[in-house]
């Protein structure tokens, strides 16, 4: 829920709850009507809000920016269609001025001509507020789908399902003509056409966060994937477009909208969570050095995506993509769709076009894992590439941050801004560019980058993770790997040697547990203000078992009790036998021995069995989109019962690992696989948002 009001009418009578975006009383509503769905809402009060009158109905707020931004109602007496995404219609009428809402053909000409014209005006409810019931209901049989030159201003996740059908019949996303003026479609829209349409004054970057803030509100309700707002943003670009204005350009992200998974700190108005309520209000000294890179580079931080809680490390019995604070996300391929995690909302954001892209963090699988669900390209890197200062931790030995996009070419602009040493992390400081330049990942793009190397294939993990391949997967794996020999690669047996033995080990357990009991308090001591006092694991389970909203013990927390039980840290001495067992697993005997026996490059693997090995030795990996399950696939539910996560529609990824510090090959490989084959294009997602950036244009 992203607008943030939810308005009850139980017992206790009507009461209004503030949002997300440090707006404390904005927006008021009607007795009985429920604006949002409420999943940021406490629990009772969405309870509550859901128990109300029959005459209850949803509102939207979140309709545009300007609508909750200024506190201004939806009112009874205004009735809107839908467009491509659904049907429905809302019935509220409205105070909104400056919002273009729907297409109606029976609005006054005026008013149809300027829409046609596409003129700024104020918004057609406007013109009905005053309708009668039966007259409205009559206007809401007249409503048509937009012309060409007008997006229909709808909420369809608000306002009507979106048949799954239909969906895969979308035709491809091509943006929109206004005037001769070609406005790409922001789902598919690179950084390279941002760049080219500010640079040449069609668009600005506040046009932009207003289009990225008005499509996250639009399925937000539904999805569940944006918990934060940022409220500065369109402050932060109105400056960053007078810059440019002046001939200032901080580099290619200069103004260009990028979502952080709530779990990566900012010194702003927006919390760090990682989906906790424990955390809520919590102050930080500075922004964490992703976010200061960011802002460096001249992003614009939009706002925070849900995640698995606590990265998915509380419990042993709940769902990705859940966390107490922002709710159940889902992916946008399948109705109820599994998300993966733990970068569960950042995956899907950039996925549908929400952001240009998004960062998500790995301690194992969380980039790799939400990437190949959500039909997108995500890149591990070498733990220490990326620096881990002020984010939520796990592991020091395996944490990494990272870009989640949908090219490989705008994931290499991303890591180009985030990548590099940080005296606030020792472990960037083993990075080669301590001592020299990072390397140019935007250049290393290379469509013949296969040509002349060897790519492993592990053949005995293949075999050994039979059972969790399923044959759709196979089949195109297979298919791969004759595609990477025709483009130029000698394909080679690439075998991990101790993989047995790691597959009966614990030791990723026992590391992972004792460095978490230590970097979680040091995260905690970092905090300027910590709105409960908690200092250790021991205390933020005590909070979590006894505050309502955890929702605890349906979502144990098993995890931690084992963590707690383990009783030794990563200063003991049984640390470091653990630690190195974890070093052979994933060096001599696994990614890294593989390919210095072989000479390999890299080794090629699907994504659903590609994160384990390169995590517990911190080596890099990207995946790519490699194709998506067909219609008859039968839907298999996650353990938890809650989540679609094999079905019709689903994505699935290749993988290229690596050696320490190799990305930049590793993005070759990626972008010469991506550009022969164009996967992303084979599956759209079932819902979208239909708001595009023409919408935001005058």
């Amino acid at each position: 829920m992203i607008a943030g009001f939810v308005l009850g009418s139980g017992p206790d009578g009507p009461e209004l709850w503030d949002g997300l975006f440090g707006l404390p009383g904005c927006g008021k509503a009607e007795l009985g009507e429920k604006v949002g769905l409420g999943w940021t809402a406490p629990r009772e009060r969405r309870e509550r809000a859901k128990s109300g009158s029959e005459a209850s109905r949803l509102m939207a707020s979140s309709l545009v920016p300007e609508a909750w931004a200024c506190g201004r109602t939806v009112g009874p007496g205004w009735s809107f269609g839908a467009g491509g995404g659904g049907g429905g219609a809302l019935r509220a009428g409205c105070e909104v001025v400056g919002a273009r809402v729907g297409y109606l053909r029976d609005a006054a000409p005026a008013a149809r001509e300027a829409l046609d014209a596409d003129e700024p005006m104020s918004d057609l409810c406007i013109q009905l507020q005053h309708l009668s019931g039966d007259e409205l209901e009559n206007r809401q049989a007249n409503i048509s789908p937009r012309p060409a030159n007008m997006r229909s201003y709808f909420i369809g996740a608000l306002l009507g399902a979106v048949s799954f059908a239909s969906a895969l019949t979308v035709a491809p996303y091509t943006g929109t003509i206004i005037k001769g003026k070609q406005f790409p479609s922001l789902i598919e829209v690179d950084l390279e056409e941002l760049v080219d349409g500010l640079e040449s004054g069609l668009f600005t970057s506040y046009d932009l966060v207003r289009a990225y803030e008005a499509r996250i509100m639009e399925v937000n309700s539904t999805l569940h994937m944006v918990t934060e707002l940022n409220p500065d943003a369109l402050t932060i670009a109105s400056q960053l477009d007078s810059m440019r204005a002046n001939g200032t350009v901080l580099g290619p992200l200069h103004g260009i909208p990028i979502l952080i998974k709530n779990n990566i700190a900012t010194y702003d108005k927006m919390n760090n969570t990682a989906g906790s309520w424990s955390l809520v209000g919590a102050k930080v000294p500075c922004d964490s050095t992703m976010a200061a890179k960011l802002r460096k580079a001249g992003a614009i931080i939009l706002g925070k995506t849900n995640l698995s809680q606590w990265a998915n490390y509380r419990s042993d019995n709940t769902s990705n993509g859940w966390s107490a604070y922002g709710g159940q996300t889902y992916a946008a391929y399948y109705p109820g769709q599994d998300p993966s995690g733990s970068s569960s909302g950042s995956g899907v954001s950039s996925s549908i076009g929400l952001a240009l892209a998004a960062l998500g963090t790995e301690t194992d699988g969380s980039i790799l894992s939400p990437s190949e669900v959500n039909n997108l390209v995500g890149i591990k890197p070498t733990v220490g590439l990326t620096s881990r200062y002020l984010v939520i931790p796990i592991s020091e030995h395996q944490d990494t941050i990272g870009p989640m996009a949908r090219s490989v070419k705008d994931a290499a602009y991303l890591l180009q801004a985030i990548a590099g040493p940080d005296p606030k992390d020792n472990y960037t400081l083993a990075n080669p560019a301590v001592n020299g330049s990072i390397p140019d990942y935007v250049a290393a793009c290379n469509y013949n980058a296969f040509a002349g190397k060897k790519i492993g294939v592990a053949r005995n993990v293949i075999a050994a993770y039979g059972k969790y391949i399923d044959a759709p997967v196979l089949a195109a794996f297979n298919e791969a790997i004759v595609q990477v020999a025709a483009a130029g690669a000698e394909i080679v047996d690439a075998n991990f040697t101790g993989f047995a033995e790691y597959l009966n080990s614990n030791n990723e357990t026992l590391v992972l547990n004792a460095d978490f009991l230590v970097d979680l308090a040091k995260y905690f001591s970092e905090l300027t203000y910590n709105p409960y006092g908690i200092e250790n694991l021991a205390e933020e389970r005590n909070f979590t078992q006894t505050f309502p909203l955890e929702d605890y013990p349906q979502r144990d927390t098993g995890v931690w009790d084992g963590a707690l039980k383990q009783g030794w840290n990563n200063t003991d001495p049984r640390f470091w036998a653990a630690y190195q067992a974890d070093l052979y697993f994933g060096g001599e005997g696994g990614i890294l021995g593989a390919l210095a026996r072989t000479n390999a490059s890299a080794v090629m693997m699907p994504t659903a069995i590609s994160p384990g090995i390169p995590a517990i030795v911190g080596s890099p990996v990207i995946t790519v989109p490699l194709g998506f399950y067909p219609a008859n696939t039968t839907v298999v539910l996650n353990g938890f019962g809650n989540l679609v996560a094999t079905g019709p529609n689903v994505p699935f990824g290749l993988s290229f690992m690596g050696a320490k510090w190799s990305e930049a090959e590793l993005i070759g490989f990626g972008y010469a696989y991506e550009q022969r084959t164009m996967h992303r294009n084979d599956v759209q997602p079932y819902l979208v948002p239909n708001i595009e950036l023409a919408d935001f244009v005058s």
